[in-house]
């Protein structure tokens, strides 16, 4: 006797991808709200650099980092660390000791994001897993679908 084990694979299958999709669609969501309240009312201001960093990535090789520390209008100090291209990395490894700016939130001092383009556009980003996962959903439905 076998047993047909298509209908529970294609189950978990659907069910994967609709997590990870949901997942992503929250951190996009998210970022997406931050951007756009940085981009209304955010405060610019200078960031001193204090550290570089990468990290090798499975597939996609290695990802930059950038730590910085900025003060907001009440003298209190913040640092944050965020993801950067390797064009930006190179730049702030080449000129040691650089300034950068970046936006905070004045009722949220602490979530600041790079001003320019040094970052990684992390929603932009999100939105593509999203397209790769629906593909994926659509390729797994087909090829369990009866024929």
């Amino acid at each position: 006797m076998t047993v047909d084990l298509k209908p529970l694979a294609s189950v978990c299958g659907i069910f994967g991808v609709v997590w990870v999709g949901t997942t992503t669609a929250i951190i996009v969501t998210r970022e997406r709200r931050i951007a756009e309240g940085l981009r209304k009312s955010g405060i610019e201001t200078e960031a001193e650099v204090i550290g570089l960093s990468t990290t090798d990535a499975p597939r996609s090789g290695k990802t930059a980092h950038v730590t910085y520390k900025y003060l907001d209008n009440h003298g209190n100090e913040f640092t944050n660390t965020e993801q950067i291209t390797g064009r930006f990395y190179r730049f702030l490894h080449a000129n040691a000791g650089s300034k950068i700016a970046v936006r905070y939130l004045a009722d949220n001092p602490q979530l600041a994001r790079l001003v320019g383009n040094g970052s990684v556009n992390l929603a932009r980003d999100m939105l593509i897993v999203l397209l790769v996962l629906l593909i994926g959903t659509l390729f797994i439905a087909w090829l369990f679908s009866p024929r």
